[in-house]
């Protein structure tokens, strides 16, 4: 099974978005609360995709990360669910953009935008 990375700040949204994966049957799940983080984390890993939230501690946002990646598709999560942020993930990130989901989402809503992206990932 993929493995995936979830970028995400908030503890207790991280830890939601893990049990939801093992529930989708991911047990192989890595964990940053930062861009800088997350790059470590790829370099050593290289998941198969990346959940980020768009808002992170440190310097980089969701989107500067999804900026520096090359080859893993990224799906943005964040609570942000107006047209100018998600224009601004999709047209930042674009190469690499695989979706978008609005903070809360269910575990459809997740399995859905996982496998639209490994998906359209493996076919490019």
């Amino acid at each position: 099974m993929e493995s995936i990375l979830i970028v995400e700040d908030e503890d207790i949204i991280a830890q939601n978005v893990t049990i939801k994966l093992k529930h989708l049957g991911y047990n192989n799940t890595y964990k940053a609360k930062s861009g800088e983080q997350a790059l470590k984390i790829i370099e050593e890993k290289q998941p198969d995709l990346i959940l980020a939230d768009i808002v992170l501690e440190g310097k980089m946002s969701g989107i500067d990360l999804a900026q520096q990646v090359k080859n893993i598709p990224v799906i943005f999560v964040s609570a942000f669910s107006d047209e100018v942020t998600k224009n601004k993930a999709k047209n930042a990130s674009s190469f690499n953009y695989f979706g978008y989901l609005v903070k809360p989402f269910q575990q459809k809503e997740l399995k859905i935008a996982i496998d639209k992206a490994l998906g359209k990932s493996k076919m490019e």
